[in-house]
Order: C-alpha cells, then sequence, then structure tokens
C-alpha cells in the first residue's frame, strides 16, 4: 500500500496495527502521531476527514503537481484546530451549565437541591446546575419567593445585594433601584448599600436609591403576590405603576402626578378596575383606561 492511501486510512481511522506501525516510521507518520496527541486536547464538532482528503486529491489532479504530505495534513488539522476552538469558545461563552429560566408570568421551579423558587411577573433567574454542589449562587432579576431545603445554603445574588440562606423562606425584590428582602421562616443575611443585616421570621429590610432600612410590614405565610395581590408600606408611587404594568402588561401614564410620593396600600391581580381604584383613591388621583393604556391625573 502506498504512503498516501496509508494516510487516507489513518485519517478515517481504519488503519490495522500493522499499517500503524509501517507509517509510525516514516517521517511523515511521526508528524501524524505528534499532530494527533495535540489534538487531543481539543474536542470539535463533526468533521468528515475522508471528504477533505479528496478534496485535496482533486487539488493535486487539478495543479499537476505533488502535494507535500505534511503540509497538507496541517491544513486538515489546522481546519480541525479551528473548529476545536471555536466549539470551545461557543460553549464557553453560551454556558451550556447555565440554567436560566424567565418568567413572563408567574412561575415555579425547583433548584438541584430542591428548593423550591416561585418567581413573579417579568423575573428572571439563573443559576450553574452541574457545578451547584460547589458554587451555589442563584442570580435574581426581578422578584422571586423562595423555600430552601432545611441544612441548603446558597445566595441570592443581585446587582443591589446578595441574600445568604440557610434552611428558610424568604421574597427578593429587586427592581430597578428598589431591593427589599422579606423573612418568613428561619434566618437570612443580606448585604447592601454597604451594610450587612441579618432578618428573622417577620422582619422586612428595604433599599430605595440606595438608601437602606428596617420595614414594618405585616407578614402573612406568604409574600402578597403568590396569593394574587401587591402590598406596599411607603413606598413612591412609581414603583407601584410599574408593578401594574408588569401584573396587567398596560402602560401606565401620569398627567401633573407627583410620582415620588407615597403610598401604602394594595392592589388586586385578577381585576385592573378595582385595581386601578384601590391605587387612586388613597392619593384622590383620576384614571382613564384606553385598551391597554392607563392614564392617571389629578382630579
Amino acid at each position: 500500500m502506498n504512503q498516501e492511501n496509508y494516510i487516507k486510512k489513518w485519517l478515517n481511522g481504519s488503519l490495522s496495527a500493522e499499517e500503524l506501525k509501517a507509517l509510525r516510521e516514516t517521517e511523515d507518520g511521526q508528524f501524524l502521531e505528534n499532530l494527533d496527541q495535540s489534538l487531543k486536547h481539543f474536542k470539535a464538532p463533526d468533521f468528515n476527514t475522508t471528504q477533505e482528503f479528496e478534496k485535496l486529491e482533486v487539488v493535486k489532479k487539478k495543479s499537476g503537481k505533488e502535494i507535500s504530505w505534511p503540509k497538507a495534513i496541517f491544513r486538515v488539522a489546522a481546519s480541525l484546530l479551528i473548529i476545536a476552538l471555536g466549539a470551545v469558545y461557543y460553549f464557553q461563552v453560551n454556558q451550556p451549565n447555565l440554567t436560566e429560566v424567565a418568567s413572563n408570568d408567574k412561575s415555579t421551579l425547583l433548584l438541584p437541591d430542591s428548593s423550591y423558587v416561585a418567581l413573579n411577573v417579568d423575573s428572571r433567574l439563573s443559576y450553574q446546575g452541574e457545578s451547584w454542589k460547589h458554587e451555589r449562587n442563584v442570580q435574581l432579576d426581578g422578584e422571586a419567593y423562595f423555600k430552601v431545603r432545611s441544612g441548603s445554603r446558597f445566595d441570592v445574588v443581585t446587582t443591589l445585594g446578595t441574600v445568604s440562606v440557610i434552611g428558610t423562606q424568604f421574597n427578593v425584590k429587586s427592581r430597578g433601584d428598589l431591593f427589599e428582602v422579606s423573612c418568613f421562616e428561619g434566618k437570612v443575611k443580606v448585604k447592601a448599600s454597604g451594610e450587612e443585616t441579618v432578618l428573622t421570621k417577620n422582619q422586612t429590610w428595604r433599599s430605595i436609591k440606595g438608601v437602606g432600612e428596617s420595614v414594618d410590614l405585616k407578614l402573612q405565610g406568604s409574600p402578597s403576590w403568590t396569593r394574587g395581590e401587591s402590598k406596599y408600606q411607603s413606598v413612591p408611587l412609581s414603583y407601584v405603576l410599574e408593578e401594574l404594568e408588569r401584573q396587567y402588561h398596560v402602560k401606565v401614564n401620569t398627567n401633573n402626578i407627583d410620582t415620588q410620593q407615597v403610598f401604602t396600600g394594595a392592589f388586586t391581580h385578577d381585576n385592573i378596575n378595582l385595581a386601578l381604584m384601590s391605587i387612586s383613591l388613597p392619593l384622590n388621583l383620576s384614571f382613564k383606561v384606553e385598551e391597554n393604556k392607563i392614564w392617571f391625573y389629578s382630579k
């Protein structure tokens, strides 16, 4: 068998033990052996080496010139290497280990340790599933209620602060520059706005525009939003109207209204007219509905 056939069979992995031994004794065989050892460090998508070999054959026939096989094989290997590096880059960038849940409406999920998570409307949660035992970080953008399995530890990381937990039930809200954590059972540690606060059952800590404070909220077993209602204690009206937009998928407009005036109250998630009345009456406002647009204005 000539050397070209040896190389072709090496490419598609069909060399016998005797043929492989004979090829290794040649200069080209030593080159291929070193190349094979280098490529073992990479895992690339499927690549049809036989087709590439045939392409080289066509080039050879068209040119009428002899092909330097080490150089030719190097070109094939270079193609393999580029594909391999591309695959490594693709998977690093797209993070196949990353589990991400984006919720347009309310939804629930279980973390790898069987801890329960309920996501509020327009919220996103992600975590590294395969490395959960070593890196227990949950990334949250929005609002979520956690029921953590007893003995489990992990951190809920947001752009505004981090909540460290162990065997507890708590709610985390991270919307714009509003960060709020309520503990319903057990204990949580909150790091935000340059402060570190430990919350126990029925305690709430909140930060608005970087100013943190303890808040006296009457917690009732679980967050109000999981029961179809948004409740507020001395919160600027702008945050209330943003939540109204999320829950009802509407656009809210205001006319000559101070959206920084504080609101204390609640609105339901299943009756928009009742929700609008619940917001407008305490602040002596009027409202108008036009399809999916809501207008609030002073009386």
